[in-house]
């Protein structure tokens, strides 16, 4: 049971979720084979991978520096795990559709080798709502609320 509404979940599902890898931008569809998403992770050797955002909490949008701070705190924390990162962002489907929507694009991280545990537990650090988890089969929605 989650106490998020059908509307945000069917939101989180809509986004894009793009990181910059190898010079190149690889896009994440929930739910959805990505032959480049595979290919990346069989280079870096890993399976699994997590990706997460620090910024807007419990989905409340804030001002620009406290994300900024956020994300800098959730970088902190998993390079600290020694754990591998590739710069991300979460573009909503309204943005996509209309270039200037009132929710921007969120700054996120890929994080590698992440497993669904440990995705969830780091989403949980920073109050998210959800967060993706990768295989090679596909990105998977957790739900955290």
């Amino acid at each position: 049971m989650t106490v998020l509404s059908n509307e945000l979940i069917a939101a989180y599902q809509a986004t894009h979720y793009t990181i910059q890898a190898d010079g190149e931008v690889i896009t994440l569809r929930i739910g959805q084979h990505s032959p480049a998403v595979k290919e990346w992770l069989s280079k870096q050797g890993i399976t699994e991978a997590g990706y997460i955002t620090a910024v807007n909490p419990l989905g409340d949008q804030l001002a620009d520096a406290i994300n900024e701070s956020l994300h800098n705190d959730l970088l902190e924390l998993v390079m600290g795990e020694g754990l591998q990162t590739r710069l991300g962002e979460g573009v909503g489907l309204a943005r996509l559709a209309s270039g200037n929507p009132k929710w921007p694009a969120e700054r996120s991280l890929l994080i590698s080798p992440l497993s669904r545990d440990g995705a969830r537990q780091i989403g949980s650090i920073f109050s998210q709502n959800a967060v993706v988890h990768i295989t090679n089969d596909a990105a998977e929605l957790i739900l955290l609320r």
